[in-house]
């Protein structure tokens, strides 16, 4: 998979070519900002065409291993009963994209790679009440965090979502790392960067040589004047580099 590095270095390179002076780039930090929110819009755009239950790709996911469980105290939930323990994430997970009306919590899984069954807080309560589920652990968001009901303590479990940032999920070398997008949408994304962010248009493949060779370039973008002036005046100063 291509990484946000690779993804970033092309918008920079195109948008600069022969544009920017040598003393003012494009910022790395803005780039990739674009690159995540338009993620974000293609995958609502994806996932609304999907049915509510469809399955969502592995691409646009990343996983949360070793999320820590802390047992919640009775006087903090006033939920627990004698016959379950309540926990939750002792740290708060990252933004998750909204999918459908709700945050893509995909999957949840203990150390043993068993599934854990997600829902909502309201599914949560009735199921001591399930004949034959009753004794099943339950994972929900709640205040930012990750609780899980079952009838035992758990350490840490595993989690399958689609964030906003991917990057609030793996800071460390993410840059480098794969980026969660199917590589056939990374041209669309591009795109809509050049076009609705530095004001660029696809010009028209042309041959404009007098030999037997076919010149012609394709997918080139260009820079109206105004647009170039603009770049030049708003442009942050930051000099690109390994962030």
């Amino acid at each position: 998979m291509i990484s946000l590095k690779n993804i970033c270095d092309d918008i920079i390179l195109t948008a600069t070519n022969g544009i920017l002076s040598s003393s003012r780039k494009l910022s790395f930090n803005q780039v990739a900002t674009w690159v995540n929110q338009y993620r974000a819009l293609l995958i609502k755009r994806d996932i609304d065409k999907l049915k509510k239950d469809a399955e969502i790709p592995n691409q646009y996911t990343q996983m949360l291993y070793g999320l820590k469980l802390n047992q919640v105290p009775v006087s903090s939930s006033g939920e627990k009963t004698s016959s379950s323990v309540l926990m939750e994430t002792d740290k708060d997970l990252p933004t998750l994209t909204v999918l459908h009306d709700r945050p893509a919590l995909l999957n949840v899984y203990d150390l043993n790679g068993n599934v854990i069954q997600t829902g909502g807080k309201a599914k949560s309560k009735f199921q001591k009440f399930r004949r034959y589920t009753c004794s099943d652990y339950i994972a929900y968001l709640q205040d930012n965090k990750l609780r899980v009901e079952g009838p035992n303590l758990l350490e840490y479990i595993d989690a399958q979502v689609v964030a906003d940032n991917p990057a609030e999920i793996d800071s460390c070398g993410f840059e480098n790392g794969p980026y969660p997008i199917p590589e056939d949408k990374i041209p669309i994304l591009k795109q809509m960067i050049f076009v609705q962010e530095l004001g660029m248009r696809q010009s028209e493949p042309s041959d404009t040589t007098t030999n037997s060779q076919d010149d012609t370039v394709n997918n080139q973008y260009t820079l109206s004047a105004r647009t170039r002036a603009a770049i030049n005046r708003n442009i942050s100063k930051m000099d690109y580099g390994d962030q």
